[in-house]
């Protein structure tokens, strides 16, 4: 907080002192000893809408984004955002009976257009415009999703197919590698 204060010209732009200290204090009393650095990161990005500055940004650790890009597990499908429901654009994972155009509903037991909505709440913006953090998850909900709600191994998912019918799914997490793979070979 001191070196925002400091060095930070328009902190206090488009979010009061008293509102910035609340939020500051709010995290500062759910750190504890045995946190790692990335939940402490997350709990960070709570502060990028209240700041509303888009040159300021509490990024992760260059080793932990190298990793997702590398050997971390992924979410394999990508999604698009239409009338507050998520798409499956590109579907990249090893089962490839899921189809484009089917709504994801939710992933590992929450909502997906709630979890869009989180990551999207927890990325720098300019003031309280919401496109540029919308087309960043949007173009990249799998690297977002490693970003705040980790890497797990398999993914439950619950989606509606073109019937309405509703479909669930065990889908395995895979590395961006074999993502990039089956994207040149599918699509």
């Amino acid at each position: 907080k001191y070196n925002l204060e400091t060095i930070h010209a328009g902190l206090y732009e488009y979010t009061s002192k008293e509102k910035l200290d609340r939020a500051f204090t709010e995290i500062e009393e759910e750190l504890t000893e045995s946190m790692t650095a990335m939940d402490f990161n997350r709990k960070l990005c709570r502060l990028h809408p209240l700041i509303g500055n888009g040159h300021t940004n509490f990024g992760f650790a260059p080793s932990y984004i190298d990793a997702t890009q590398s050997k971390l597990l992924r979410f394999p499908f990508a999604v698009y955002l239409d009338n507050r429901e998520l798409y499956i654009t590109r579907n990249y994972a090893k089962n490839e009976e899921i189809q484009v155009r089917w709504k994801l509903k939710s992933i590992n037991g929450e909502k997906a257009i709630t979890l869009f909505d989180e990551f999207v709440h927890l990325k720098t913006r300019d003031g309280y415009n919401l496109s540029g953090p919308e087309t960043y998850v949007g173009k990249s909900f799998s690297y977002h999703y490693a970003l705040f709600r980790g890497t797990p191994k398999i993914f439950e998912l619950v989606l509606e197919d073109e019937q309405g019918k509703d479909r669930s799914y065990t889908i395995e997490a895979l590395k961006l590698d074999t993502i990039r793979k089956y994207r040149e070979e599918r699509y």
